[in-house]
């Protein structure tokens, strides 16, 4: 079970966008680059996340507690499945896992994927 709470493509909707909390919060994040999270990011995929309430009080979640491979996958799946199928989607997903051996028609294949808009129904 993911450490993490994840939204589901059903919770991406106009009215959450527009939902005047999220907008509220959302103006008040500030993102920093910071060089050494960035140096790590490359081969760990590590981030620190640090919530300050108007109170002071800092809430910290430390480098460390990320997806696994498979839970990037089902979220993954979890987006483009109903848009894409799950045959296509899961072409993708093999070949963005063998990307820096891809030939010139697997790179071809994954542009075209990637590309071309799905069509209503095809899910």
């Amino acid at each position: 079970m993911s450490r993490f709470v994840q939204q589901s493509p059903g919770e991406l909707t106009h009215d959450t966008f527009n939902d005047p909390e999220i907008l509220r919060i959302s103006r008040a994040t500030t993102l920093i680059d910071d060089d050494e999270m960035t140096a790590r990011s490359v081969a760990q995929r590590w981030a620190e996340v640090t919530l300050v309430l108007q109170d002071g009080t800092r809430l910290t979640a430390p480098p460390g507690t990320l997806l696994s491979d498979a839970e990037i996958s089902a979220k993954f799946h979890s987006f483009a499945d109903p848009v894409w199928g799950p045959r296509p989607a899961s072409e993708v997903t093999a070949l963005c896992a063998g990307f820096d051996k891809l030939d010139a028609a697997e790179f071809a294949r994954l542009l075209d994927l990637l590309l071309t808009p799905p069509f209503p129904g095809t899910a």
